[in-house]
């Protein structure tokens, strides 16, 4: 067989092939066609009945914003006497998280004695404004985050919360500042200060998972169920976009 000749054969058998295929395809939908509206109305049900794509903070649209949703939903998530009533359920769990970056982080066991102060937006004078402060005075235990979803750290806010934990909690045992991104990106400014890069992808979506099975009120439940719903599709879409 020439050249020429074995080309053809070969196109011959792959339009024999095509056509196969296309009788196949069209007569799996001579088949199917029939049975649509009854697969399409048992989609529709099931979706009435469990609202898959629903998720009450993209219904709000403040998906992405810090100050109306993520914040505050740490805060009070990670407050032992906040009404979720889960007690340090939360707070052990992300203090694991944390233990697993910096080994020097206090034990779980710890988090169970004195009073946590959990505070928003905490003034440090000429310092700034941290966004979230996590306190425990007994301790002698601090966390400050600086929560930046679609903005960039500015001002050296890293080395101002960093001189602040150094100069007016210098006496505590233990002391932390993280900087919290979706993705875990670096902070602009840090000039060689101490401090933790956390992402809410990978962090604060495997600290709310390790605590998911563990929390008693279902109304609890299905916010934080849909808060890492919300983590996951950005995770799946990549979705990590910063202004």
């Amino acid at each position: 067989m020439n050249s020429i000749s074995g080309f053809q054969y070969f196109f011959g058998r792959y339009r024999q092939f095509e056509q196969t295929k296309h009788d196949a395809f069209v007569s799996f939908l001579d088949r199917v066609r029939p049975k649509m509206p009854i697969l399409m109305e048992a989609v529709r049900q099931e979706e009435m009945e469990s609202a898959p794509r629903f998720n009450v903070f993209r219904a709000l649209g403040i998906e992405r914003r810090e100050d109306d949703l993520h914040t505050p939903i740490l805060a009070h998530l990670l407050d032992p006497s906040a009404q979720h009533a889960q007690g340090t359920l939360f707070l052990r769990n992300f203090f694991d998280v944390v233990r697993g970056y910096e080994p020097t982080t206090p034990e779980a066991t710890l988090l169970q004695n004195g009073h946590w102060t959990i505070r928003r937006e905490f003034f440090i004078g000429a310092g700034g404004v941290v966004d979230l402060l996590l306190e425990n005075a007994r301790q002698k235990t601090i966390i400050l985050i600086e929560n930046k979803f679609d903005t960039h750290d500015h001002g050296d806010q890293i080395p101002r919360y960093h001189k602040w934990l150094c100069e007016h909690r210098r006496h505590y045992r233990w002391r932390q500042l993280i900087y919290l991104t979706p993705d875990g990106r670096k902070p602009l400014s840090c000039s060689g200060c101490k401090y933790l890069r956390l992402s809410y992808k990978e962090d604060i979506a495997g600290f709310l998972t390790a605590a998911f099975p563990d929390i008693k009120a279902e109304p609890v439940q299905e916010i934080v169920r849909q808060y890492l719903m919300l983590l996951k599709r950005w995770m799946e879409d990549g979705d990590d976009k910063t202004g």
